[in-house]
């Protein structure tokens, strides 16, 4: 799972996939500092674990490499937030 706080005019955590060696998700949750809670957003396109996330000019996260289902992929994915 990798974390990456961003956000417009409110703090926001975002996680994604998985860390488990033995799971790949393509999951993606968001938790609102401000009002203290999860929500579950649009999944990734692709299942993933032990990737990168990287949050650009507080307008996408891009999701590069990792594993899917033990595979390791070089797909980088563009997630609007």
């Amino acid at each position: 799972m990798t974390s990456v706080l961003a956000g417009r005019s409110r703090s926001r955590i975002y996680a994604i996939g998985s860390s488990l060696p033995s799971e790949s998700m393509n999951k993606c949750e968001v938790y609102d500092v401000g009002s203290d809670t999860w929500t579950q957003v649009a999944s990734l396109n692709t299942r993933r674990n032990f990737h990168t996330t990287i949050a650009f000019d507080n307008q996408a996260l891009y999701v590069v490499a990792g594993f899917n289902g033990g595979q390791r992929t070089n797909l980088i994915e563009k997630y609007d937030i």
